[in-house]
């Protein structure tokens, strides 16, 4: 018995309706989350792209500038880096055979830029690197080689990861509850149209179903379903006044009947009297037979 109730419960609509809804917030907030963390990820290296841009082509210009005393431009590079320590920031200048011309401190070794690229964005043993070649016009051609770490941005990104999974948790947990709840509010009228018409009765036809007033098709299937209970509880008065008329009627000939066939049997009567009292029965047996031909066609006509 319990597992049968247990098996009605999964197959009953406010089950249903909770499995979808709490599918549908799970889909659309697991969604939704991805997409602000992988944003997050975009937004936090396309701002460290930008800044590599700028703080390359700043050097690009100070070598250009410098050239050719460096040691400016060389000591620009190791503030530079100390300044962006936290980020793991590492600079170097090469020349265009990729020798490293000057390095800032702790940098870390990393495969050379192509010898003909210009501005190259890359990833490497967990830095964003950024290149830049220049030169020409009377000074030799050099490359800008800035890279930082991902750490931090992996960092931030675990951070939001850990929030949002505490936060799909808590959906994953309030999503049946909050769907349960609304399949209740939405399943209550039909509910109640269940335990109404359950209480019908062909003696007891007067009760109906409550029409809420707004107007969304649960109020249209009351609606529809009370003016078929009218219909039925119209019929079924009008086929008690048809059975209790067509007693009324069918018992005057059978009392006819009745009184003529013990008329005849109280006393020995002359052929003429016998006669005469079978012409009586034969009349009220017509009357009878005119009186069940109209029962036949008001039934034909009732079930059209």
């Amino acid at each position: 018995m319990p597992y049968g109730r247990l098996s009605g419960a999964f197959r009953s609509l406010r089950f249903r309706l909770t499995a979808w809804n709490t599918a549908v917030v799970v889909l659309t907030v697991g969604g939704a989350l991805i997409g602000v963390r992988e944003g997050l990820r975009h937004t936090l290296q396309g701002d460290m792209d930008q800044r590599l841009r700028e703080d390359a082509e700043e050097l690009a210009q100070a070598v250009i500038q410098s050239y050719p005393e460096l040691e400016g431009v060389f000591q620009q590079i190791d503030r530079k880096a100390a300044a962006h320590w936290h980020l793991n920031l590492f600079i170097q200048l090469l020349d265009d055979d990729g020798q490293v011309i000057r390095s800032s401190k702790d940098a870390p070794e990393v495969q050379a830029a192509p010898r003909r690229s210009g501005e190259l964005l890359a990833t490497a043993q967990g830095y964003r690197i950024a290149r830049r070649r220049f030169g020409g016009r009377g000074t030799p051609y050099y490359t800008v080689r800035i890279g930082a770490s991902q750490a931090g941005i992996e960092n931030d990104v675990a951070v939001v990861t850990h929030l949002m999974t505490i936060a799909g948790a808590a959906v994953l947990l309030l999503a049946p509850l909050g769907g349960f709840w609304l399949a209740g509010r939405a399943t209550h009228p039909l509910e109640a149209i269940i335990h109404t018409a359950a209480r019908l009765r062909p003696s007891h036809m007067d009760e109906r179903l409550p029409i809420r007033g707004t107007g969304d098709q649960l109020d249209q299937l009351s609606i529809t379903i009370n003016h078929f209970l009218d219909q039925i509880a119209d019929y079924l008065e009008r086929n008690r006044e048809f059975v209790a008329n067509a007693a009324h009627e069918l018992r005057s000939p059978l009392a006819a009947i009745q009184s003529s066939v013990d008329v005849a049997l109280n006393a020995t009567r002359s052929p003429q009297e016998y006669q005469d009292l079978l012409c009586e029965i034969v009349d009220e047996c017509s009357r009878l037979g005119v009186l069940v031909n109209q029962l036949l066609l008001l039934a034909e006509h009732d079930s059209e």
